[in-house]
């Protein structure tokens, strides 16, 4: 026997069976499909905020198109409509002057928290409302149509389920590769300089973040040497730790003392950069213009993100003291043959591009042993050598 039912809720499967980007997408291609199949004239839907005893309209369908919709509704002393919907699944209402149906729409979708610094994932209940008009007051919803449209409810609620479960694993998917990308660039990069403007921005495009900002410290992780932030106009601007207000430079200590994650407000989060036992800074995130809230997944992706950025930054501070040791005496600190060539060689170049004039003055100074004998080569005679010479060379 033929069940006009079954074969009506199989092709809509079948017409639903591909992939979504998400439930906005589903929902175009699922409400103009039961608007053409029970000839309405409108239908909507909302997504039920049950702790807030609201509806929030989100999308409206009429004629040949959808469009976004943005409307609170209070269902708070309609207590007996809320317990038959969420009963039967269905309900009709007497509100309006033509017949209208209320269905339920009933899912789960991916959540993550965070507990103990550590971010646990969970499927979390969602609840939406479907709400059918016909303006015709003749044509109401019969007993049969009824039945139909909360199997049709039904499957729309699976694949809302399924469509939020692909959008969570390909959010994760984005965030692994723009890190991936993130991380690359460092990698390739042994100057500190090089690559932190570039990171930064691709964080903030990446995440959408209001404002990202990045706290070197000093060689001894006891104050704040300079700060490198990015806003979300991707405009770089850069502080040294003089201009640095004493607030803001107890950040540091704030940061490291709260362990391994520290969060100061929903829109806010620092995450500490260290590597072993060094300090070499802090990562900050924030919206605290738009008031977006930092969603977990945002914040275990970047917590990841700084392990890798600390040893990054680590190692190009160590290949920066490397080259300066390597250009400089280190008891006098003072520039060695290598460096000299190397900076000839670059006015060389700068004289010849801008066709400058270039000089060389070489000074011979006098009886320069007699200063070795008398103060010897220890640091403290060495740095007033330093001073003799650099007064010697100006003059």
């Amino acid at each position: 026997m033929f069940d006009k039912k079954s074969y009506t809720v199989y092709k809509f499967h079948k017409q639903l069976n591909q992939a979504f980007q998400n439930k906005r997408e589903l929902l175009e291609s699922a409400l103009p499909v039961l608007r053409n199949l029970f000839k309405l004239d409108r239908i909507y839907f909302f997504d039920w905020q049950q702790e807030r005893a609201i509806l929030s309209l989100r999308m409206m369908c009429k004629k040949e198109y959808c469009m976004d919709k943005q409307e609170d509704i209070s269902v708070i002393g309609e207590s007996n409509f809320l317990r038959k919907l969420l009963q039967e699944g269905l309900t009709e209402t007497a509100d309006l002057s033509y017949p209208a149906i209320y269905v339920l729409l009933k899912w789960q979708r991916p959540s993550m928290e965070l507990k103990g610094g550590e971010v646990r994932t969970y499927m979390q209940d969602k609840v939406g409302v479907l709400r059918l008009e016909r303006f015709n007051k003749k044509r109401a919803f019969s007993a049969q149509e009824k039945e139909l449209i909360k199997a049709l409810g039904q499957e729309i609620s699976h694949n809302l389920r399924n469509t939020e479960i692909d959008q969570a694993k390909n959010q994760r998917l984005n965030v692994s590769t723009a890190l991936n990308d993130l991380s690359t660039v460092f990698a390739s990069s042994l100057r500190l300089d090089d690559g932190l403007e570039l990171i930064l921005q691709g964080v903030q495009k990446y995440f959408r973040f209001d404002r990202v900002r990045l706290y070197l410290t000093d060689a001894y992780a006891r104050r704040i040497k300079s700060v490198l932030s990015v806003d979300i106009s991707g405009q770089v601007t850069r502080q040294t730790g003089d201009e640095i207000t004493a607030p803001e430079q107890g950040i540091l200590k704030e940061v490291f003392d709260a362990g391994v994650t520290y969060r100061s407000t929903r829109s806010v989060i620092y995450i500490p950069l260290k590597v072993q036992r060094s300090k070499v800074g802090f990562l900050a995130f924030d919206n605290v213009l738009s008031r977006r809230q930092i969603g977990y997944l945002d914040f275990i992706s970047l917590q990841q993100f700084a392990s890798q950025m600390a040893l990054s930054i680590d190692n190009a501070r160590l290949f920066e003291r490397v080259q300066e040791l390597s250009n400089y005496d280190e008891l006098t600190h003072l520039p060695v043959r290598r460096y000299f060539n190397e900076k000839f060689a670059e006015e060389m170049y700068r004289a010849k591009r801008f066709d400058l004039t270039l000089s060389l003055l070489i000074l011979d100074i006098d009886f320069f042993k007699q200063i070795n004998d008398n103060y010897g080569h220890v640091p403290v005679c060495a740095r007033r050598m330093c001073l003799a010479v650099l007064a010697a060379t100006k003059w």
